[in-house]
C-alpha cells in the first residue's frame, strides 16, 4: 500500500472528533444533579418521573423523557440499581459499602 503524501494528509485532529449526538452541557449537569439526589436518598424508592422533575428543577429547558432517563440511570449505576416497572418506574439504589 502506498501512503498518502503529507501535503494531502490531515493533521487538524479530524480523527479525534467526538462521534454521536452532542450532549448539552446543561442537560448533563441536570442529570448529575438528579443522580446526586438519588444517591443522597438511596434508602428510598423514587419514581423515575420524580428524577425527571429533579432534572427540570435544574434545567428549565428540555429534559429527558422517562424512558431515556431510565436508560441513563442504568448506564450510570450499572448493577447497583434496581428498576421495577409497576404503574410507574420505581428505583432502589443498592448502597454498596
Amino acid at each position: 500500500m502506498r501512503s498518502v503524501p503529507t501535503v494531502y494528509s490531515s493533521t487538524d485532529g479530524a480523527n479525534n472528533r467526538l462521534r454521536g449526538r452532542p450532549v448539552a452541557a446543561n442537560m448533563e449537569d441536570s442529570f448529575k444533579y438528579a443522580m446526586a439526589y438519588l444517591e443522597e436518598n438511596y434508602d428510598e424508592q423514587i419514581a423515575v418521573t420524580d428524577l425527571v422533575g429533579k432534572m427540570r428543577e435544574r434545567c428549565k429547558d428540555t429534559v429527558y423523557s422517562t424512558q431515556h432517563m431510565k436508560q441513563r440511570i442504568q448506564e450510570y449505576f450499572g448493577d447497583n440499581v434496581i428498576i421495577t416497572e409497576l404503574h410507574v418506574f420505581l428505583l432502589e439504589l443498592l448502597h454498596v459499602t
